[in-house]
């Protein structure tokens, strides 16, 4: 089969499906197995695309969730599919770049689950512009979501985390940290950055039974880049790079991130694993 012509498999979830849990005709995913069962997460930028199927990934799981966005409508629209699926998901909007927004967070999540077991940094932002028209104020608002948000949500629920006797942090950087990307080098920095936090965290916590991964998606079908998916003349050129020859689903990014905080993936931190298709491997 021609690799554009190539179909995603099904998400992880379904794969493993057992006899007594299939998929619903709403195309939900099967509950079963449930590897996050009893746990507690919190996902930020779950509003998005990517945020969103993590989300819906952790509650199939069986895992309750506080889910978190500064787009206040669509977070609430967000967290009603995943409580129609059967998930506790608790909202708590804000703007974590504002000043005392992340403690205020954690202290929200702390006092609506019972423990909290992960996290997952999936907020980010991305505006394409050219190097030398990189602006001082563009520079700064993509490093304060891209890599000083994390950064600050990793230790301020560190705490959290050590009163469980560890638990899981999973960062999501981009491909564009680890190869050139010059059309929008602020954000390629900002997620270079990540993941070089991420490795400097988990040497940090290992002792504190504290896992820290990042998962760097490829080219990916979400809002943020509709207007390269959507064309084909675009499209064609950037899957021009990619060998397996099409755009990730979110859903797909979120079965890698399901894995890095599942038992499955218990000797693995420091790990910068890659959903991108193969892109970096060409």
């Amino acid at each position: 089969m021609p690799r554009s012509q190539e179909q995603p498999k099904q998400p992880w979830a379904a794969q493993h499906a057992g006899p007594d849990s299939p998929q619903t005709a709403a195309g939900h995913r099967s509950t079963w197995p449930r590897p996050l069962e009893s746990r507690g997460a919190l996902v930020t930028g779950a509003a998005g695309d990517i945020g969103h199927a993590i989300a819906t990934a952790l509650a199939d799981a069986g895992a309750d969730l506080i889910v978190t966005d500064r787009n206040t409508h669509l977070l609430g629209d967000r967290a009603g599919e995943l409580r129609s699926r059967g998930a506790y998901a608790g909202i708590i909007p804000a703007d974590l770049t504002r000043p005392g927004a992340i403690g205020y967070v954690l202290e929200e999540t702390s006092d609506r689950l019972e423990h909290l077991d992960i996290v997952v940094n999936a907020a980010g932002v991305c505006r394409a512009v050219a190097p030398e028209r990189l602006t001082g104020r563009l520079w700064r608002e993509t490093m304060a979501v891209n890599l000083e948000t994390p950064a600050q949500i990793c230790t301020a629920a560190a705490p959290y985390l050590r009163s469980r006797g560890g638990g899981s942090i999973v960062n999501i950087a981009s491909v564009s940290g680890l190869c050139a990307f010059p059309g929008a080098a602020h954000y390629a920095a900002s997620k270079a950055e990540l993941i070089a936090l991420t490795l400097a965290l988990a040497a940090a916590w290992h002792r504190d039974g504290i896992r820290v991964n990042a998962l760097c998606p490829g080219w990916t079908r979400t809002g943020m880049t509709r207007t390269l998916w959507t064309s084909p003349d675009l499209s064609s050129t950037v899957l021009e790079h990619v060998p397996l020859g099409r755009w990730a689903a979110p859903e797909e990014i979120a079965d890698a991130v399901l894995f890095l905080l599942t038992d499955a993936a218990a000797h693995l931190t420091g790990t910068v694993l890659t959903a991108d298709g193969g892109l970096l491997a060409v």
